[in-house]
């Protein structure tokens, strides 16, 4: 890496080398769009693609959640954002506002997004990108301190200045990111890929009892024997049971928070209930004491415990813990035996969810209860038909695993990359692109 000389400007220290240029400067537009009317469905779910700000929480944009009709186009103030541009959130809950993506494809956009299209003869398409996803704090404050609703106008952005190098160190320095991030994408892709593989197999093995024969034939089209039960016709030796009769269950608890002892210095893992949106568990929401453990309600959970969110806004969300961990009295565990592992577990409640939300109780706020996962009835193959199966899916799982774990690798690489490469603390070797 070359260390080069900085320079004092009113944005703080900067390469010498490197110039200061608004945003305005560096793109051919900057522009918001718009959203045709909700209640005309003739607007709406056409063959146009239409982005909306919560979006941009993903990097690359390759699908929106929504489409409209050309009468959608025709009848709003929406605008088409191209391919290449980077969109950048203008309001929205939450973190929203300041996200920043990549537009892999041409899409229509929202009145809460706004687009910047790049002048590639000033910037690199990628590189305006990353240094808008670098600039997302500055962006918050920015709105913030000029808008009493906080919001990130298309005035705003305009003026805003940016340190840039020349072009061909924009270049490299968005290869190493965006190298990074297509790694972090396949893997995820790759994830989902294996997920539906393995419920796939479940189904076929527990539902539709397709299951490979002695003569590795689907069991129940190859006249496999049925017997009767109160769940319907189950192969012969199987039986029904419920989840509270084969497996230790677990809800959570959360020690009391007026007590520092319980919080402060903590080493052990504690998750709440919106841990359980992740695709996977590898990371805690916060740490406890182990005399937090001792004496409150939460208990702690070994990692592969299969975990449901039963309550408010994540109310059916089924992940699994990679970590050992305790949670909130919103999750509920179902942990291994030494019968049935993760690889049943896990795809059993995900095939399940659904008729335990149907029996969810309560009043304003509805949720499931650990009786109702507890009695949930199941059915229990024998010990040669869950051999065979973990086989399989031994491995399946054992690669996403892995990959959530590369995934998080991955990511703290390029975050860690990213405000040292965009600032110029650390720069790249003009031969480094290739």
């Amino acid at each position: 890496m070359q260390k080069l000389k900085f320079k004092q400007t009113e944005i703080g220290m900067i390469p010498e080398d490197w110039e200061l240029k608004t945003l305005k400067e560096l793109c051919l537009r900057i522009y918001s769009g718009g959203t045709p009317n909700t209640r005309d469905n003739s607007l709406w779910d056409g063959q146009i693609p239409w982005l909306s700000s919560g979006e941009t929480k993903q990097v690359f944009v390759r699908a929106t959640n929504r489409t409209i009709s050309q009468k959608g186009v025709d009848n709003s103030s929406t605008k088409l954002a191209k391919k290449g541009s980077t969109v950048v959130a203008s309001a929205g809950q939450g973190h929203t506002r300041g996200q920043a993506a990549y537009l892999m494809i041409d899409t229509y956009i929202n009145q809460s997004i706004v687009v910047l299209e790049p002048n590639s003869s000033q910037i690199n398409k990628h590189y305006l990108y990353y240094l808008l996803l670098s600039k997302y704090d500055r962006l918050r404050d920015l709105s913030d301190s000029h808008s009493s609703r906080g919001s990130l106008t298309c005035k705003l952005l305009e003026i805003v200045k940016i340190a840039l190098p020349a072009l061909i160190e924009q270049t490299i320095i968005s290869k190493i990111l965006t190298d990074l991030d297509l790694q972090i994408e396949l893997l995820q892709q790759q994830n989902k890929t294996l997920e539906k593989i393995g419920k796939i197999i479940f189904k076929q093995w527990f539902v539709d009892f397709e299951f490979p024969n002695e003569q590795g034939k689907p069991y129940k089209s190859s006249d496999g024997k049925m017997i009767e039960s109160e769940l319907g016709e189950i192969p012969e030796n199987w039986r029904i049971s419920t989840v509270g009769a084969e497996l230790k269950t677990i809800l959570g608890g959360t020690p009391s928070r007026v007590k520092n002892e319980y919080w402060e210095n903590g080493n052990i893992s504690w998750i709440n209930s919106g841990k359980v949106n992740e695709f996977r568990i590898i990371n805690p929401s916060e740490l406890i004491t182990d005399i937090a453990l001792k004496k409150s309600a939460t208990k702690l959970m070994p990692k592969r415990t299969t975990v449901l969110a039963i309550t408010g806004a994540t109310l059916g969300q089924v992940s699994l813990l990679e970590i050992d961990s305790c949670a909130n009295q919103s999750v509920i565990g179902v942990l291994e035996s030494e019968f049935l592992k993760a690889e049943f577990i896990f795809y059993l409640i995900n095939d399940k969810i659904e008729h335990l939300i149907s029996n969810q109780t309560g009043g304003a706020q509805q949720h499931i209860n650990k009786n109702n996962v507890d009695s949930l009835k199941f059915i229990l193959p024998d010990n040669i038909a869950l051999n065979k199966y973990y086989y399989i899916q031994k491995e399946l799982l054992n690669k996403v695993t892995i990959n959530v774990f590369e995934i998080e690798s991955l990511q703290k690489t390029r975050d860690l990359l990213l405000p040292k490469l965009m600032t110029g603390k650390i720069r790249v070797p003009m031969g480094a692109l290739k």
